[in-house]
This record gives structure tokens, C-alpha cells and sequence, in this order.
């Protein structure tokens, strides 16, 4: 990316005074450095022929208006929108989960079809487009109860969140959590599960089998996790953390090993009265060295407040302390 150019995802509104901002007629996320020559690269989604929203990478710099590139680096899987924002499908920005240096891409392509959701992964350096079949890994989840009345009702739905987990269990690789808000657990159906896969990955892999951790929904019909959000270290075990909201917030310390059940993970703040939140957890904002966290909320009307939590090596983590 040249120098003098910086990214804003999402809108803008109302710009400074004197700054002059190029206004695109789609949304752009930084992804890194996808193609190998040390310049971060971003991506986009497209609309193909079929009307289905496939990503595309656009390597940096560029000559000329970003709305007028040809953005033909396309990477096979389609997305599917539904209550899931296109930017939690896919996973780019720094996922190296093979550690050779260079930013790798993977893609959750949900469906409620045939093909009933999967996870294509492809190793960097992307450098033109490559279709399914190309993918270097290929993450699923096949129940044969999917389906079996001929509607699809209880679909895997793998891929509903696709995001780096960061290195849960400190071996130096970057890990994946990959959501299914539709599969079985047991007999429940919609109960949901989430998986965590340790890199490096490769070929064809069935998630159940190569998971080194899997938390499970608890109840019939309750779509688990509504979120899914990775970040940083809390307790500064050199193991990264993870947080699913599901009406509440619930933290899992690295590392994320063997079976659990979303009721495992730690409390801390009831967001069943929130119809919208995110949090962040990757940065260190007291200075003691330990990843701190922060949740914004949202109500209908506007943003209705913003806590942080600073991140202890005591047993009462998570210390509360609101702005």
C-alpha cells in the first residue's frame, strides 16, 4: 500500500476539514500483505454473474480509482448474506496459520443447500484468482440428518463465522474458529457448535476429526454463538483468548483443548438487553504488558455506552471498569 494512502472500513461521515476522502460505492477491508511483497492488500465483495457475493483481493498499490480496478483476484466460495455480516465469512488481516511469513486467506462459505457449508482456506501468496477446487485446505462438516427430510432444516451451516482465533494453545501457529450457528449437538437441533483447528492445515479435512477444541450449544433451537470475537492474551500466558456471545458474554482462556459446552466459559456481562455490541481485545491500553478488553453496545437509538476492562493475573478477572 503506498505511504500515503490509509483505509477506513465501514462509512464516513463528516470528514475533517481538509482532509479529502475518495468515496467508494463498497465496503474495503485491510487484509495484509496476501501477496508476498510486503505491502498490505485489500479486499472487497463482489457480485458474479450467478448474483451470489464472492470475495476479491486487491493488490496494492494500484494506478488510478480503486472503484474503476478490475479486482480479478476472486477466491472460489460463495458467501452467503443473511443476519451475519459478509466481513465475519472470511478470515484475512494477518492469519498466517502456516507461519512461513506470508498472510494466508480462508473463506466460510455457508449455504443451506447441498453443499451445506464449508471452509475453503488458501495459503499466501495470492497472487490471481483460484476457485474451490483450488483451495489449499477444505474444512466440513457433513451430518447426514442435513437435509434428510428434503429441506435442509438443521443444516451444519459451517462457516457461519470463520475468524483467526490468534494461538490459543502457544505453539507459534495461528489457529481458526469456525462456527456452525445450524448443527446438531446430540438431538437438538439449531443448538450450534464452534470449532478451533490449530494450523498448519492442509488438503481435505473433516472439522470434527482434526478440531483440537469444540464448545457445543446447550439449547434446542438457540443458534450458538450469536458472536464470535478473538483478539489477545488477558492473562498473560502467551495463549490468546476467545469470546462468544450468545445473549451473554462468555470468555475461554487458551488454551481451547477437548469438548466443552458454551455454559464453560467464563460470564462476564449479561447482553441479553443489547441488540448490538462489539468487542476488542487485542491491545494493551494501561501499559502492564497484558491485553486489555473493551465492549461497546448499541441500543436503537444510538451507542448507549462503552466498558473496559483491565486484564489482572489475579482470580477475579475480569476487573470492571465502565467509561
Amino acid at each position: 500500500m503506498d505511504p500515503g494512502y490509509f483505509f477506513l472500513p465501514g462509512f464516513v461521515d463528516s470528514p475533517s476539514e481538509g482532509v479529502d476522502f475518495l468515496p467508494l460505492p463498497f465496503r474495503v477491508y485491510e487484509i495484509g500483505d496476501i501477496t508476498g511483497d510486503a505491502i498490505p492488500d485489500i479486499a472487497r465483495f463482489l457480485t458474479d454473474g450467478d448474483g451470489d457475493d464472492v470475495l476479491a483481493v486487491q493488490a496494492m498499490p494500484v494506478e488510478g480509482e480503486l472503484a474503476d480496478q478490475p479486482w480479478d483476484i476472486v477466491l472460489g466460495g460463495v458467501v452467503r448474506y443473511d443476519w451475519i455480516d459478509l466481513e465475519d465469512r472470511f478470515v484475512g488481516g494477518g492469519w498466517d496459520h502456516n507461519a512461513d511469513g506470508i498472510n494466508d486467506m480462508a473463506v466460510g462459505a455457508f449455504t443451506l443447500t447441498e453443499d451445506k457449508g464449508q471452509v475453503y482456506l488458501y495459503d499466501g501468496p495470492i497472487t490471481e484468482a483460484r476457485t474451490t477446487d483450488e483451495a489449499d485446505a477444505t474444512l466440513a462438516r457433513f451430518d447426514s440428518r442435513c437435509g434428510a427430510d428434503g429441506t435442509y432444516r438443521g443444516c451444519d451451516q459451517v462457516g457461519t463465522y470463520t475468524k483467526s482465533a490468534g494461538d490459543l494453545d502457544g505453539d507459534g501457529y495461528t489457529d481458526i474458529a469456525i462456527a456452525s450457528r445450524g448443527s446438531y449437538v446430540d438431538d437438538m437441533m439449531f443448538a450450534g457448535t464452534v470449532w478451533i483447528l490449530s494450523g498448519p492445515l492442509a488438503g481435505p479435512m473433516h472439522i470434527e476429526a482434526e478440531a483440537t477444541g469444540t464448545i457445543l450449544g446447550e439449547v434446542d433451537h438457540s443458534y450458538m454463538p450469536t458472536e464470535m470475537f478473538t483478539g489477545g492474551d488477558l492473562d498473560g500466558d502467551g495463549r490468546d483468548e476467545l469470546v462468544l456471545a450468545h445473549q451473554d458474554a462468555r470468555l475461554f482462556h487458551g488454551p481451547v483443548e477437548g469438548t466443552r459446552v458454551y455454559t464453560d466459559g467464563i460470564t462476564f456481562i449479561d447482553m441479553s438487553w443489547d441488540p448490538a455490541y462489539h468487542i476488542s481485545f487485542d491491545a494493551d491500553v494501561d501499559g502492564d504488558a497484558i491485553d486489555d478488553m473493551a465492549m461497546i453496545h448499541y441500543t436503537y437509538s444510538g451507542m448507549a455506552g462503552m466498558h473496559v476492562w483491565f486484564s489482572t493475573l489475579s482470580d477475579e478477572w475480569p476487573r470492571p471498569w465502565a467509561l
